[in-house]
This record gives structure tokens, sequence and C-alpha cells, in this order.
């Protein structure tokens, strides 16, 4: 997403970025990368013996979170970009929360 940003000035300059070289098939990289991340953070989760907040906090909400941003993200705009970019700073959030909500849950549940 941040990459599409700059676009225009990658078109003059040459620069090879990702985003001309994803071009129109942005939305189905950016799925399969995301799916891959909730997909390897569950794995992960489970390697780790994580519970049920992990699970529903940091793979389901960030999940959601990154569905939300591929859903509304504006490829052609640059505001629109930079906004979802931005909006990474919650999905690190969310997830980190679901691994404290996880720590503090097997505290009490020991």
């Amino acid at each position: 997403i941040y990459a599409h940003q700059d676009k225009k000035d990658d078109i003059k300059v040459g620069v090879k970025s990702t985003a001309l070289r994803f071009g129109e098939k942005t939305p189905q990289w950016l799925a399969g990368f995301s799916s891959a991340f909730i997909g390897l953070t569950a794995v992960a989760g489970y390697m780790n013996g994580q519970g049920l907040p992990f699970y529903a906090i940091s793979v389901l909400g960030t999940a959601s979170h990154l569905a939300w941003q591929l859903k509304t993200v504006d490829y052609n705009n640059t505001a629109s970009c930079w906004s979802k970019f931005k909006s990474n700073t919650w999905a690190g959030a969310i997830l980190w929360s679901g691994i404290v909500a996880d720590a503090a849950w097997s505290s009490i549940a020991v």
C-alpha cells in the first residue's frame, strides 16, 4: 500500500517498485500476503501454546483489520494509501494486545 503513493514518481525516474510490478493485481497480492501473515501468526500461536484470547484478539482482530484495509484502500489516491499505511500501527497494537490478554488469561487460569 505504501508503494502506491509514489507510483507517478517511480514511473518518472524509472524505479521498478512493487506497486508498478503488481499493478492491477495488487489487491490479490496483498490478500495473499495478509493471509500468509495471519496463517503463520496462528501457527506460531499454536506452537507457543497460546490460548483463546490470542486467537480471538491477535488472529481474528488482526485479520479483520487487514481485511478492512484491503477493502477500503484506494490505490490511486495518495491520501488513502498513506492513511491505510499509518493504520498498520493498529495492526501491531491488536496483535500485541492479544498476546498480553492471553498471558493475563493464562496466569489467572492456572
